[in-house]
């Protein structure tokens, strides 16, 4: 004490189990009595008991904190625990280290009432300690799942409205490309139905021109473009096919007629090859009722020429001439009468 009083306000004293080594009761208030003088001195004091009685006394002197040493199951888990009175745990760790059961019964028995009261209480607090902590546990584990469902409920409303905003983003862009289209699809009608009338009124200018003239075979009906019509005019038909006739090359084939590969032709046509004579080579059908096209293997000119069918006429190869004028020479003369001619 003296030596403390001497180091002044500040000094660290540590007392551990204060009062013990003699009567319990005399042990606490000799122990008390000193922690107050060092108290006095202004010195900071540290100390271990397992005395109730100074138990007591550090919960009701305003400068003494409290703490105890944790215990749980029966075991200290060396963890300090803050404005707490621990209790003593002779009997838990008699038990604990395997002690016999009878000697641990006989020594909780020997306990004044109060005191097995109190070790019941202890038991009880601890069993309702784990049920606390087990309860704590668990509503930390459902705080956690909620909070991962909050979480994922957030993300999926975020995600969801970010997708809505998309689909309305998009939504709006179709309506405004449907709308550009419609315009366009609009504008391009109405310059194509223009066009359209236009050319269809040229064709109408055209047709009706055309069916004033000779060569002509159809006719235009109707006042109006929706009206409009075209019909074949037979008149004119009978009229165009006479003519044809009447101007077609004397002898030559009509566009009808067959014409194969291999017979033997003659030019009518006034060109330079005019009487010029030679075999078929190809004949290329007409369309349209137009006549065909031939080939003609020139004799005498070494060439292939194309004539329309109309500008040929039949004719036989130079060996049939031949044996035809053979024929005609061997036939019998037939002598003139010349006795009833007057002289």
């Amino acid at each position: 004490l003296r030596q403390t009083r001497d180091a002044g306000v500040g000094a660290l004293v540590m007392m551990d189990e204060a009062g013990t080594g003699t009567d319990p009761q005399q042990g606490a208030a000799i122990a008390r009595a000193t922690m107050e003088t060092l108290l006095d001195y202004g010195t900071r004091l540290v100390a271990t008991t397992h005395s109730l009685a100074l138990k007591n006394w550090g919960m009701e002197d305003t400068r003494t904190d409290v703490s105890a040493m944790e215990y749980k199951e029966g075991k200290p888990t060396f963890r300090l625990v803050r404005n707490a009175i621990g209790e003593s745990h002779a009997i838990e760790t008699a038990r604990r280290l395997r002690l016999p059961q009878a000697l641990v019964d006989r020594a909780e028995s020997l306990l004044g009432e109060d005191h097995r009261s109190l070790l019941a209480l202890q038991r009880r607090a601890e069993d309702l300690e784990r049920e606390l902590v087990e309860k704590v546990r668990r509503a930390e584990e459902r705080e956690v799942k909620a909070r991962e469902v909050e979480l994922k409920a957030r993300t999926q409303s975020e995600e969801c409205a970010a997708k809505q905003e998309h689909l309305s983003t998009v939504e709006r862009g179709l309506v405004m490309r449907q709308e550009r289209m419609h315009e366009q699809f609009q504008m391009e009608t109405k310059a194509l139905r223009q066009v359209q009338v236009a050319k269809l009124n040229k064709i109408v200018q055209e047709l009706k021109s055309a069916s004033n003239g000779e060569q002509s075979c159809f006719k235009v009906v109707g006042d109006s473009i929706e009206d409009l019509k075209l019909e074949k005019d037979f008149d004119a038909v009978a009229k165009l096919k006479k003519k044809r006739e009447s101007e077609a090359l004397p002898g030559a084939l009509s566009a009808t007629e067959p014409l194969n590969m291999g017979e033997w032709v003659m030019v009518l046509a006034s060109s330079p090859w005019y009487g010029f004579k030679g075999s078929v080579s190809r004949v290329i059908p007409g369309t349209g009722g137009q006549a065909a096209r031939v080939s003609v293997s020139l004799q005498g000119a070494s060439r292939i020429e194309e004539f329309k069918q109309t500008e040929l006429g039949k004719t036989v190869s130079p060996r049939q001439a031949e044996t035809l004028a053979a024929k005609e020479a061997a036939k019998p003369k037939k002598h003139r009468d010349l006795s009833k001619w007057a002289f």
